[in-house]
């Protein structure tokens, strides 16, 4: 993804991975990006290019993302089919299924009260911030390519490979329909509510006002325009096949055409001020450009993605899942031991035995790889064709849970036989734990269901009277140099379990370790903080009785 100027000046380019990033955004305060990702990811970045937040749960590429009015929270649509809400400050909020294809376009009303999606079943859905589907909308012959409201929030434009847009109200009554001759692939009102910018299969940009009728014709791309977008000056900066961004005056001059793309150009948009936009495309990079011409930022995240991390029991080892499909052991010291390289899909979960021999993962890929811990492949586990997204050994080494995207848990032996399918689930299973006494197992669901299960059996029961201690190591390489584990509403005598366990030996290895106390008036919450070489990340102990 680049930003330009438009003077035809680079002025950041954020080179995310290696797969294309298929949509970016501004926040409203301009100061943040997020971008959808052909890896599953979503990424939140500052505009001079740290890296901020990852969400991950899609299980396909990120078709389309968009920021809250307010900037508090993010829609993202994926070939998955499923369209999620997610805030800032707590993760994923919601789930929303309805489309029977791929989601190609999201966005927000402009006072963030509903949300529009455009999908391959050639439905346009408006939601409540909730998740309910408030009007499905069936007009369109073919997909969905394109929904965007109007400033004033009245109107609502899809355009599809139909080669119509539709005019919808807010109710969801249509309003009208407008024949355009060819695939409607990016749509943008002008700030006046009277005419869209259409961007489409023909390397023309084409503003029609609402009436229907052709005014003007914007021909200087060489291929397909992906991407349009308008600021509230109606200047126009649109992006296209042919590798090339192009910014136009209100006038509908073509001030600057830019080149920093080394593949498709799949995404344009402006910031809230109107003085920088950001381009994202195949190549897999995100810019920053300013409207004069001049890069300002260059996004660069050289190293693998950690999804996930955790400690071994007894301290000497960190294990990581990536976003490539690796496990990687480190030492405490930062030094990479072992590139574990089986999976075919993101590593979702890593656990480490209890007796520390061995290391099993979760993937998309919906395998789960059984290592030695000097990474040797024992074998592999072909659990489902969805995803496996949480794995966890029993207390005494012998078992193994697993829990899905396709609603279940499962229980395995060593040998990697099933022991048993637990189901009861409505939504993608991401965390399984078992008890510190191995009789009872925890899972918990997208929709924040808790279940609790009998091992020996695989019946649910109520909240048994067992304790689950929860040790998650998560981070990314290189953002900072600091980790923290949090003791949660602990008991006393839980506190000064925490205590003994920080002095124990397998923790002193750790550079740089130093301890940090807090006490927070709801409940206790104690903070061990330490410096890992060349890693980062948080380790959350939750101990809970029932």
């Amino acid at each position: 993804m680049h930003i330009y100027n438009n003077v035809n000046i680079v002025l950041n380019d954020f080179t995310a991975h290696t797969g294309s990033v298929n949509s970016v955004c501004f926040s409203p305060d301009g100061q943040m990006l997020v971008y959808g990702c052909a890896d599953n990811t979503i990424r939140i970045s500052s505009v001079d290019g740290l890296l901020l937040q990852i969400f991950v749960g899609h299980t396909d590429y990120i078709t389309s993302v968009a920021f809250s009015p307010d900037g508090l929270f993010i829609v993202s649509g994926s070939a998955d089919g499923t369209i999620k809400l997610w805030s800032l400050e707590k993760g994923l909020l919601h789930t929303l299924k309805r489309h029977s294809g791929a989601v190609v376009s999201v966005c927000f009303s402009p006072d963030g009260k509903v949300i529009a999606s455009g999908g391959e079943d050639s439905d346009v859905i408006i939601w409540s911030t909730q998740g309910i589907p408030l009007h499905v909308l069936k007009s369109h012959e073919d997909t969905v390519t394109s929904v965007v409201f109007s400033p004033d929030g009245q109107i609502l434009a899809s355009g599809s490979r139909d080669y119509n847009i539709r005019l919808w109200k807010i109710d969801g009554t249509l309003n009208s329909r407008l024949d355009i001759g060819y695939d409607a692939n990016s749509l943008a009102f002008t700030p006046d509510n009277k005419m869209i910018v259409l961007g489409g299969s023909e390397s023309t940009l084409v503003l029609i006002p609402l009436d229907g009728i052709h005014l003007d014709w914007l021909a200087e791309h060489e291929d397909e325009v992906t991407s349009v977008d308008v600021t509230s000056e109606g200047m126009i900066v649109s992006g296209s096949l042919d590798s090339t961004i192009c910014l136009w005056n209100p006038e509908k001059e073509l001030i600057h055409k830019f080149k920093g793309h080394n593949d498709f150009v799949l995404s344009v948009c402006f910031s809230p001020d109107g003085q920088t936009f950001a381009s994202s495309g195949a190549d897999g990079k995100v810019c920053l450009w300013s409207i004069e011409g001049e890069l300002l930022q260059t996004i660069e995240e050289n190293y693998d993605l950690v999804t996930t991390a955790v400690f071994s029991l007894d301290g000497r080892y960190i294990g990581t899942g990536n976003v490539d499909g690796t496990v990687i052991l480190w030492n405490t010291q930062g030094s990479l031991l072992h590139r574990l390289e089986d999976h075919t899909g993101l590593v979702s979960s890593v656990a480490f035995s209890p007796d520390n021999e061995l290391v099993i993962s979760g993937s998309h890929d919906g395998t789960i790889c059984y290592w030695t811990i000097i990474g040797e492949l024992l074998f592999a586990l072909d659990v489902s064709p969805d995803p496996v997204l949480s794995v966890a050994f029993s207390p005494d080494g012998q078992k193994i849970a697993s829990g899905g995207a396709d609603h279940t848990v499962v229980l395995w032996n060593l040998e990697g036989e099933e022991l048993g399918v637990l189901k009861g689930h409505n939504e993608f299973v991401h965390t399984v734990m078992f008890s510190s006494d191995g009789l009872y197992l925890r899972s918990i669901a997208a929709d924040d269901e808790v279940k609790y299960w009998f091992v020996s059996s695989g019946v649910e029961v109520g909240e048994p009277d067992s304790k689950f201690i929860d040790v998650t190591f998560f981070g990314n390489s290189k953002l900072s140099s600091i980790s923290e584990a949090v003791l949660i509403d602990a008991d006393p005598a839980d506190v000064q379990n925490f205590l003994e366990l920080i002095k124990h030996p397998r923790w002193v290895p750790l550079t740089g370790t130093f301890v940090r106390y807090d006490w927070l008036s709801k409940g206790q919450r104690l903070t061990y903080t330490t410096a890992v070489n060349e890693f980062a990340g948080e380790v959350m102990i939750e101990s809970n009785k029932f």
